[in-house]
């Protein structure tokens, strides 16, 4: 059928906030951070006068980079791009404003700094006077009183049994809670911007086109692009890795599913028994990390108990999956893990995880203080979106949601806690997308970064293979290979290994109507006579004959490919002898003709008669071939006459008999 692209749905998967606060040096944070901050003076102003003078290395959550550009053009261009392509879809002018602050508001959280002190009795933290002026910053930003700020990011305030209690935080607490917030707002921030996208550009609710009257909004065809991070493994891999690292173990899952359907397939249409398929999944490690007393569900256990520790999450690992072969409990190339460590069998290899972080990062609380401050704020953005997690516009409510209602969706502990963990929301964002890729007919493409250079040209082995293993693509092909590694089309199979036959009878060309099955049957058969399989292959066949192509087990190809070099190494010395031969004579030759010269170069007197006799001979045979054929010639033309003559006229018989026995 006839198809066009009437409109499109943006969906968010497993955002990686966590970037926001914190990235490899060797990487950079989110490109929109770099591009707003080397925009021109007159559009800095356009967001906020504060920007103007600032780069990234001002700011902490960005920080220096070495890369001025990307895709071929440096930062400050992008953000003119950007805004370009954001004014196409209706965000321009205040619309562009607010979403540009947001993400400086994000920037500015990270500027804040915490200090311990004690008053009282009683410690808490406190932000340094030196450090106001970047809280006047964001109070600007956002709109919201400095004290409210303050209070708002170095106290929580807690509800139990209808009691109100201010519990102060620690400097590390108050870090934790100003991050989580950051997060969030650059979260919400991604979230309204697609809701913006899809408002512009979904096909049910912009397509104004031709259809049937008995078609509903929900018969559009669909093709679906999932863009998602790869396999992870740091010097120090944290509670993110563990995310990513899963969620790519859960895709691998996928592909691996997918290409033994594939392969199942195959086999069918070729009419080879499926009992031959083996290959290992990655349900191990799935269940290590996903099961009732996996990683993850441990995690939330040690969230919930009120002194839970990283130490303890940890112990109850090794505890709990000491026996399975996936878990890393001690060692690692003979170097013995921490107390907070423990190490995870990939399908892409090892990683070794450090637990200190875990707890604060899956709990990634943002207290009710923050959401009650947004709600205050000039941005609507913070005020209106904070808690709207929709990505279509039908669905999310505009208005702000007070925190403590019960009918804002939000649950909480009795501590004012939201209950909804990081482990949660990422497990049902993943659970709705394996869903939906269990339902689409999948395609897979791996990019692969040929070099770190970022230069033409220029292939790095090492990395590339260690990208192909983290891909899966390496597990990929081990599957496919499993039973049978090599494979080959009947007739090139036939035209390269029929060297190898030897027919009992002599040779002769064979029809060309001829079984090409049942002669590639003839020729492994004999070329495979002596052939040793490998011990997991004994008593198997060696080889299988499908409707187009010959699949071989494990060596047989390499075994065919020896004796095919045999066979020319034999064919070699047949050659090579009659061409030594040849050049011998010649040799041999060339040296008698030259003793001869040299016997008789000084007897040209006896020389001269003997080649004047030779010559006489030869003229004479000559003479006698001339004649010889003058006659036959002669011969010839009467005999065509006397029968040309006969057919005319019988009366003139006799005399061309006459003649012609005469002659």
């Amino acid at each position: 059928p006839v198809c066009k692209l009437v409109g499109s749905v943006c969906t968010v998967y497993l955002l990686e906030k966590s970037r926001v606060v914190a990235h490899d040096p060797a990487e950079r944070t989110f490109h929109i951070f770099y591009a707003l901050l080397a925009a021109s003076s007159e559009e800095k102003k356009t967001v906020w006068a504060g920007l103007v003078g600032m780069s990234s290395s001002d700011f902490v959550y960005v920080g220096e980079t070495d890369f001025q550009e990307w895709d071929g053009l440096p930062d400050c261009e992008h953000y003119a791009k950007t805004c370009k392509a954001l004014s196409v879809i209706g965000i321009a002018g205040g619309a562009l404003q607010q979403l540009m602050q947001a993400i400086v508001i994000v920037l500015q959280c990270g500027q804040i700094v915490f200090e311990q002190t004690k008053e009282d009795g009683q410690e808490h933290c406190i932000v340094p006077s030196d450090c106001m002026e970047e809280v006047r910053a964001l109070s600007e930003l956002t709109g919201v009183s400095g004290d409210n700020l303050l209070s708002s990011f170095t106290q929580k305030t807690m509800i139990t049994r209808g009691e109100t209690f201010v519990v102060p935080l620690s400097p590390a607490g108050a870090k934790d809670s100003r991050d989580a917030f950051a997060k969030e707002v650059y979260a919400k921030a991604f979230l309204w911007l697609v809701r913006e996208i899809n408002a512009a550009t979904s096909a049910h609710e912009n397509y104004v086109g031709t259809r049937k009257a008995s078609d509903r909004s929900s018969d559009f065809g669909m093709i679906g692009l999932l863009d998602i991070f790869g396999f992870e493994s740091f010097p120090t891999n944290g509670f993110d890795q563990l995310c990513i690292n899963y969620a790519n173990e859960k895709l691998q899952a996928k592909f691996t599913f997918d290409v033994f359907k594939t392969v199942e397939a195959e086999y069918i249409a070729e009419g080879i028994s499926l009992d031959d398929i083996q290959y290992d999944d990655n349900s191990d490690v799935l269940d290590l990390i996903e099961s009732r007393n996996g990683l993850l569900a441990l995690l939330e256990q040690e969230c919930v108990r009120p002194k839970g520790a990283p130490r303890e999450f940890v112990y109850k690992i090794r505890s709990e999956h000491r026996a399975s072969k996936c878990l890393i409990a001690d060692k690692q190339n003979g170097k013995v893990l921490g107390p907070l460590e423990f190490g995870v069998h990939h399908y892409a290899g090892e990683v070794i995880y450090l637990t200190d972080t875990f707890l604060s990062r899956n709990q990634d609380v943002i207290s009710p203080d923050l959401y009650k401050m947004a709600l205050e704020s000039s941005n609507e953005i913070l005020s209106k979106h904070l808690t709207n997690n929709s990505m279509f516009k039908k669905d999310g409510d505009p208005g702000a949601k007070q925190v403590g209602d019960s009918s804002n969706g939000i649950q909480r502990v009795k501590s004012g806690s939201v209950v909804d963990t990081v482990w949660s929301k990422f497990r049902g964002q993943l659970t709705r997308l394996m869903k939906n890729l269990e339902h689409t007919k999948s395609r897979y493409i791996r990019c692969i970064k040929p070099n770190t250079l970022k230069k033409p040209l220029l292939m790095q082995h090492s990395g590339t293979v260690e990208q192909l293993r983290c891909a899966g693509v390496i597990a990929a092909v081990a599957i496919t290979r499993s039973s049978f590694p090599s494979r080959l089309e009947h007739k090139a199979c036939l035209e390269r290994y029929q060297v190898i036959f030897r027919p009992e009878k002599p040779f002769r060309p064979r029809p060309k109507n001829f079984d090409v099955k049942e002669e590639l049957q003839k020729v492994l058969g004999q070329a495979l006579s002596d052939f040793v399989p490998q011990e997991q292959d004994e008593g198997k066949d060696s080889f299988v004959l499908g409707k187009t192509r010959v699949y071989f087990r494990a060596g047989v190809l390499e075994f065919l490919e020896g004796k095919r070099v045999d066979c020319f190494d034999l064919w070699a010395n047949d050659i090579q002898r009659v061409a030594r031969g040849f050049f011998v004579r010649k040799v041999t030759r060339a040296i008698k003709l030259a003793q001869i010269l040299e016997l008789y170069k000084d007897k040209g007197d006896v020389a001269i008669p003997i080649q004047s006799r030779w010559r006489i001979v030869m003229a004479q045979k000559e003479v006698k071939k001339r004649k010889y054929d003058k006659l036959h010639g002669f011969a010839s033309m009467l005999e065509q006459k006397r029968s040309s003559s006969i057919t005319r006229s019988p009366l003139r018989k006799v005399g061309k008999l006459n003649l012609s026995m005469w002659c």
